[in-house]
Protein backbone atom coordinates (compact mmCIF):
# COMPACT_ATOMS: atom_id res chain seq x y z
CA UNK A 1 0.00 0.00 0.00
CA UNK A 2 2.55 2.30 0.37
CA UNK A 3 4.66 2.20 -2.30
CA UNK A 4 2.19 3.87 -4.35
CA UNK A 5 2.59 6.90 -2.30
CA UNK A 6 6.58 7.38 -3.93
CA UNK A 7 5.12 8.32 -7.29
CA UNK A 8 2.25 10.21 -5.81
CA UNK A 9 4.44 12.36 -4.10
CA UNK A 10 6.79 12.62 -7.26
CA UNK A 11 3.52 13.75 -9.08
CA UNK A 12 2.76 16.34 -6.58
CA UNK A 13 6.28 17.64 -6.19
CA UNK A 14 7.59 17.84 -9.90
CA UNK A 15 5.07 20.19 -11.03
CA UNK A 16 5.72 22.64 -8.03
CA UNK A 17 9.30 22.56 -8.07
CA UNK A 18 9.21 23.63 -11.59
CA UNK A 19 6.89 26.14 -10.99
CA UNK A 20 8.61 27.62 -8.19
CA UNK A 21 11.98 26.61 -8.50
CA UNK A 22 12.09 26.16 -4.73
CA UNK A 23 13.29 22.41 -3.57
CA UNK A 24 11.69 22.82 -0.17
CA UNK A 25 8.56 23.97 -0.68
CA UNK A 26 7.64 21.30 -3.34
CA UNK A 27 9.05 18.66 -0.92
CA UNK A 28 6.78 20.04 2.15
CA UNK A 29 3.67 20.41 -0.10
CA UNK A 30 4.17 16.54 -0.99
CA UNK A 31 4.93 15.60 2.51
CA UNK A 32 1.86 17.12 3.57
CA UNK A 33 -0.37 15.66 1.07
CA UNK A 34 1.11 12.15 1.94
CA UNK A 35 0.20 12.97 5.77
CA UNK A 36 -2.80 13.95 4.93
CA UNK A 37 -3.77 9.78 4.16
CA UNK A 38 -2.17 9.10 7.72
CA UNK A 39 -4.45 11.60 9.72
CA UNK A 40 -7.76 10.80 7.59
CA UNK A 41 -6.60 6.81 9.00
CA UNK A 42 -6.48 7.74 12.15
CA UNK A 43 -9.71 9.78 12.19
CA UNK A 44 -11.16 6.54 10.96
CA UNK A 45 -10.18 4.72 13.80
CA UNK A 46 -11.30 7.14 16.15
CA UNK A 47 -14.44 7.37 14.39
CA UNK A 48 -15.41 3.37 14.25
CA UNK A 49 -14.10 2.91 17.40
CA UNK A 50 -15.88 5.71 19.38
CA UNK A 51 -19.53 5.44 18.36
CA UNK A 52 -21.91 3.41 17.00
CA UNK A 53 -20.95 0.80 14.04
CA UNK A 54 -23.64 0.67 11.49
CA UNK A 55 -24.47 4.82 11.84
CA UNK A 56 -20.16 5.37 11.21
CA UNK A 57 -20.43 2.88 8.48
CA UNK A 58 -23.27 4.90 7.02
CA UNK A 59 -22.17 8.02 7.10
CA UNK A 60 -18.27 7.50 5.97
CA UNK A 61 -19.88 5.73 3.12
CA UNK A 62 -21.88 8.74 2.40
CA UNK A 63 -19.46 11.27 2.58
CA UNK A 64 -17.02 9.08 0.72
CA UNK A 65 -19.33 9.06 -2.21
CA UNK A 66 -20.05 12.39 -1.71
CA UNK A 67 -16.31 13.30 -2.18
CA UNK A 68 -16.18 10.82 -5.62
Amino acid sequence: MAIHNIPEGIAVAVPIYFATGKRGKSFLIALLSGLSEVVGALLGILLFSVGNLELMLGFVLASTAGVM
